[in-house]
């Protein structure tokens, strides 16, 4: 039974020559950080505005608040609940959440 069509190594991270060249000989595709030119997962990110929280340089605290209410986007702040039903569901100063949803703003609609 085959199940796949072909490979893909997705890489949140720039992929070297030497693995383009092995992937090319073995007949993989790869997406990454800067490839395909033009078309890696950077454009990809900046294109659907889907930031990972971790670009708003939370603390351990902070981030741990937040994925366990499922903020995972920088858009999430944005869009999702009021800050004051995240600041009493995470003990997170609503000043400091105000903070972030403003960076967040000027990172997703630049």
């Amino acid at each position: 039974m085959k199940y796949f069509d072909s490979e893909l190594l997705i890489s949140n991270t720039r992929v070297s020559k030497d693995a383009l060249k092995y992937a090319g000989c073995v007949g993989q595709e790869i997406l990454a950080w800067n490839h395909p030119s033009g078309r890696g997962l950077e454009r990809m990110i900046e294109e659907a505005g889907l930031y990972p929280i971790t670009i708003l340089k939370l603390n351990p605290a902070e981030l741990q608040s937040f994925a366990r209410l499922g903020i995972m986007m920088a858009r999430d702040l944005v869009e999702g609940k009021s800050l004051e039903q995240i600041s009493s569901e995470t003990g997170i100063r609503t000043q400091r959440l105000m903070e972030l949803q403003d960076l967040a703003k000027r990172i997703i609609f630049r």
